[in-house]
């Protein structure tokens, strides 16, 4: 019984994870405004051109 009370009182580690990835992101925002281009959260990707010769 004990040990159903202490897991009702412990954050979830989803909910921490979640929680600080916002931070992350609230802080770069305010690191980098104002700005020309917003922050991006991901990695820029190209496909790669037909023409270009594979290796």
């Amino acid at each position: 019984m004990i040990k159903a009370a202490e897991a009702a009182n412990k954050p979830n580690d989803t909910d921490a994870s979640e929680q600080e990835q916002d931070d992350f992101l609230e802080e770069s925002l305010e690191e980098t405004f104002p700005a020309s281009d917003p922050i991006a959260p991901g990695r820029p990707w190209r496909e790669p051109s037909k023409d270009s010769p594979s290796t």
